[in-house]
């Protein structure tokens, strides 16, 4: 059920779904019926694609938020500084391109529908 709220929050139809997440109509549709149960590479992409946790994907969390970065420390450390000088930037620099760097791959994720 909550694929199917996400979809609607979403406002996108089962076949625009499965487009981006490389499914056929009718998988979505049983997906959202309880009929198949998703595969986890499949659940990663609805996840990514919702941006979503997968506790929230599955309904343990109404909580839309991702609960892990969508881009890791390691991945900025790197696009920064090659990833070894992490002691050199100050935090709250670090915490501000990190939250640029979040906003966007959800910008990214929006445009995508």
């Amino acid at each position: 059920m909550r694929l199917r709220e996400l979809r609607k929050e979403k406002g996108i139809t089962m076949k625009e779904l499965g487009k981006v997440v490389g499914l056929a109509e009718s998988t979505i549709s049983l997906y959202e019926n309880n009929k198949r149960q998703a595969d986890y590479e499949t659940l990663l992409k609805f996840a990514e694609f919702f941006g979503c946790s997968l506790d929230c994907l599955l309904g343990r969390n109404t909580n839309s938020q991702p609960s892990t970065p969508i881009l890791s420390d390691k991945d900025i450390m790197f696009a920064l500084l090659d990833g070894d000088k992490y002691e050199e930037i100050p935090d709250e620099v670090f915490n501000e391109v990190k939250e640029f760097a979040q906003w966007i791959a959800e910008k990214k994720m929006r445009e995508q529908k």
